[in-house]
């Protein structure tokens, strides 16, 4: 039987009880904090932790890091320069710029401005950031010397471009510009996912639902001004996004890894080396980093936040051996429509009986439901489909008002309460404890990104040689999930030649889409 640990349990004792912890008194002025002002937005948050906490490190690099007024004022600097152009506020500001400062920088920038934006990984395929970048009728892009260097980017008359460097050099503030002023419920930035249909699509996000979600995660993670967090994700999925304000809205400083640029290598010696104190990643990159490093122990972690995709039995009990019994490990559920909705702790000398680790109990205002095929209830121990109620959930997809309606439901009482069906099947237990039983349609799970397998099949079916092709995942023997296209085609050689199909992907879609195989069928 698992150890029931609930994120309102008492933290050192392991029983039900009052949050404390030894930063205790701290962290309860700053969850009252979060309480009086769910009002506010994102960045006039920032700018009341950048005023509290001037001296303290905001966020660190490779080769650099800020403290919490230096970051102010380069995005006050920015912020400025955004707003000198005049932008149509209806529209969002692109972010075409690497994870890491830089991109913090951009992204509060543009809040500030009184804008909203929208991520473009660099590193990825042209084509998709194309699309991103006509699907959300972006009306600036904002640059870097590195993305300008890496990114094969189209902009078109109606988008204008902005470099990040010059805009540091030619104007540097620590007071903030008179700038238009974002409310709550204006919307604060678009992430686009994996989409159904063969294009990505954008979910839309205001001020008030994910502060909310902030406040979720400070209060079950005990954050603090004096811990150490990673930003280990990708900035253009809901965890990178997450991970960032989680850390920057509660004082503490963000510790920027690059995976793409540095691998595993050097993560374990990083990780001490940085005295990380809390860290959040994918399972599939835990699992590696403490397959690579099992004599490590990483004495200063005091929490890990694993996500993204089922966390094992074996994931548990390599963080028995390898963290301190101080050390708590936390898993859930959460999606990028509406964030974390479910939580469970785990600590060294917890016992986890079943082959993968519970999704976890209720917390605060996201009310679960299991609805069968009519949309009614089920009752206890039934399964069906998971949805989610609540204020503080994504407000539906850009300019998708298909899409929206046919996931999005509002209750007629209360406009801000809506119920998000997320397309995962599940059962609640007597004890409510909510079992994940997998996907109801073709959505599925790579080393913890979402993929819609039709936008694999209409980027394969896009290839001159290609006729018909259908994906499908399949389990290696290291228990990882991989992807094998199966495809009908007029060259009778082409499965013989997967590098040529792989750079013809690679040009259209991320690297956890390409196929690991690919097979070739007479039909």
């Amino acid at each position: 039987m698992h150890q029931r640990n609930r994120p309102s349990q008492d933290l050192e004792t392991g029983t039900p009880g009052k949050v404390r912890n030894s930063s205790n008194v701290e962290f309860e002025q700053f969850v009252s904090f979060v309480e009086s002002t769910t009002q506010q937005t994102l960045i006039s948050q920032f700018d009341s932790i950048a005023e509290r906490y001037p001296e303290s490190p905001s966020i660190c690099g490779a080769d650099q890091s800020l403290t919490f007024q230096e970051l102010q004022a380069r995005v006050n600097s920015l912020a400025a320069r955004i707003a000198d152009r005049n932008l149509n506020r209806k529209q969002p500001i692109a972010v075409c710029v690497p994870q890491g400062i830089d991109f913090v920088v951009s992204i509060l920038a543009a809040m500030k401005a009184g804008h909203f934006w929208t991520p473009l990984d660099p590193a990825i395929a042209a084509a998709r950031n194309q699309h991103i970048l006509s699907d959300s009728d972006a009306s600036l892009v904002l640059v870097n010397e590195e993305s300008l260097a890496t990114t094969n980017l189209s902009i078109d008359r109606k988008n204008e471009t902005l470099s990040i460097e010059e805009t540091v050099e030619a104007r540097s503030s620590k007071s903030a510009p008179s700038l238009p002023m974002q409310e709550t419920n204006d919307i604060a930035f678009i992430l686009y996912t994996s989409g159904s249909t063969g294009k990505p699509k954008g979910v839309i996000h205001t001020h008030r639902s994910f502060l909310h979600n902030v406040k979720r995660h400070s209060e079950s993670f005990q954050f603090t001004s004096h811990d150490r967090a990673t930003l280990l994700y990708s900035c253009t999925v809901y965890g990178g996004v997450r991970d960032i304000f989680n850390a920057l809205l509660n004082g503490a400083s963000l510790h920027h890894y690059s995976l793409n640029q540095r691998g595993l290598t050097d993560l374990a010696d990083w990780l001490v080396e940085s005295k990380i104190t809390i860290y959040c990643s994918v399972a599939t990159v835990f699992r590696q980093l403490v397959a690579t490093h099992q004599d490590r122990k990483f004495s200063n972690i005091r929490l890990i936040k694993l996500g993204g995709e089922v966390v094992r039995r074996t994931d548990f009990e390599a963080f028995q051996k390898a963290f301190s019994a101080r050390c708590q490990l936390s898993c859930g559920l959460a999606s990028t429509e509406v964030g974390a909705v479910r939580q469970f702790f785990l600590k060294t000398n917890s016992v986890v009986e079943k082959s993968r680790v519970s999704c976890g109990y209720e917390i605060s205002d996201m009310e679960v439901l299991i609805l069968d095929e009519n949309g009614n209830q089920c009752p206890v121990g039934q399964s069906g489909e998971i949805a989610i109620r609540s204020r503080y959930i994504a407000s539906g997809y850009w300019r998708r008002p298909d899409l929206t309606d046919a996931a999005f439901s509002v209750d007629p009482q209360d406009p801000l309460l809506r119920t998000f069906r997320m397309g995962d099947l599940g059962k609640i237990e007597a004890d409510g404890e909510l079992i994940h039983l997998g996907r109801r349609d073709r959505q599925v799970k790579i080393h913890g990104n979402r993929v819609e397998l039709p936008e694999i099949e209409v980027a394969l079916i896009g290839h001159p040689s290609i006729q018909d092709a259908l994906v499908k995942t399949w389990v290696d023997a290291r228990s990882h999930t991989r992807l094998v296209a199966y495809i009908t085609s007029t060259d009778r050689h082409l499965d013989s030649d997967e590098e040529s199909l792989r750079a013809y992907l690679c040009e259209r879609l991320p690297g956890y889409m390409i196929p690991s195989r690919f097979v070739l069928l007479d039909s």
